[in-house]
């Protein structure tokens, strides 16, 4: 997993895929990491079952992905990209795991 690693081999893949979405929209690597662990993270702490990543953390994971994934195309009520306004910090980790 590399020096990122959390020890964890779900969470390790949640983090990297998460990364990858935030990269297609220009974020830097560093950048994009850091976010990726601020917003698995979140997601632990929502929907971790014992500590652990049980279903509901692999349910809401799918859905925040999608949230990121589809915010290129553009919404009608907000001009800027969902996956933008997250890494501008104008949506938080822990308000983008509750959408």
């Amino acid at each position: 997993g590399g020096a990122w690693s959390t020890g964890c081999r779900d969470r390790d893949i949640s983090i990297k895929v998460l990364k990858g979405e935030l990269q297609k929209s220009a974020c830097e690597e560093p950048k994009a990491l850091a976010i990726a662990h601020a917003i698995e993270a979140a997601l632990l702490l929502q929907y971790a079952d014992e500590g652990r990543p049980g279903k509901q953390y692999k349910q809401r994971l799918r859905q925040v992905f999608t949230h990121l994934k589809g915010s290129q195309e553009q919404q009608a009520d907000n001009p800027k990209p969902l996956a933008q306004r997250v890494i501008m910090g104008e949506v938080t980790p822990s308000q983008l795991v509750v959408l």
